[in-house]
């Protein structure tokens, strides 16, 4: 997560900001018939310095597919307001 400035938000294939996670990603089918890939929540708290107002939540996901000579990488990015 990274503060937003008065020039916008970088999102994280510029810069990773604070990380608010970094563990294991065990994604699963969903249990229930809405067709979701499999996929996985997760809980983060914003810390207590964070500055207040605009924000970018941002996650890298890093993986390696079947048998591909390259890893796959994405990032997501969505902006949130810090209260």
């Amino acid at each position: 997560m990274q503060s937003c400035n008065s020039g916008g938000c970088v999102g994280a294939e510029k810069s990773h900001g604070t990380v608010l996670y970094a563990g294991p990603y065990n994604p699963q089918y969903s249990t229930t018939v809405d067709y979701k890939p499999p996929h996985q929540n997760f809980t983060v708290e914003v810390p207590t310095f964070f500055i207040t107002g605009k924000a970018v939540l941002s996650v890298t996901h890093l993986a390696l597919v079947g048998a591909g000579l390259e890893p796959m990488l994405e990032f997501k990015n969505v902006t949130v307001n810090i209260a």
